[in-house]
């Protein structure tokens, strides 16, 4: 179960989630819409080794499924901020193996693909 997403921020910064999406691919059926999310400010992670800011986006939980693919897409506002490199395509977790691979919408010169950008970590809950 999905129930949240970290993104990359700075320091003491505000910014504005214009549009959330998550949107499940075989069928195209959306299991999240959030939009206008205003004022999150961003704050340290103390237990990191290097100097990150990050603010949270948290929902009801979505129930992802086993072998299928999801489209994550958010728009935020908001000044230039840190963001993540050197991204990996397969993360496994308590048990669960996510993997990665960049949608093809992500031309955009601010957009985020599995090697760099915005999401900083997915919050979820792994369901047996």
């Amino acid at each position: 179960m999905l129930k949240g997403i970290r993104f990359f921020g700075s320091k003491d910064n505000r910014y504005n989630v214009c549009f959330m999406a998550i949107v499940e691919c075989e069928n195209s059926e959306t299991l999240l819409e959030l939009e206008d999310l205003q004022c999150l400010i961003s704050r340290p992670l103390p237990y990191k080794e290097k100097n990150i800011d990050v603010f949270d986006v948290l929902f009801d939980p979505i129930v992802l499924r086993k072998s299928k693919y999801y489209i994550v897409t958010a728009c935020l506002v908001g000044p230039n901020s840190c963001y993540g490199s050197d991204g990996s395509n397969t993360v496994s977790c308590h048990g669960v193996t996510f993997y990665f691979k960049n949608h093809l919408a992500t031309k955009h010169i601010d957009a985020t693909t599995v090697d760099c950008g915005q999401f900083c970590e997915f919050f979820f809950k792994p369901v047996r």
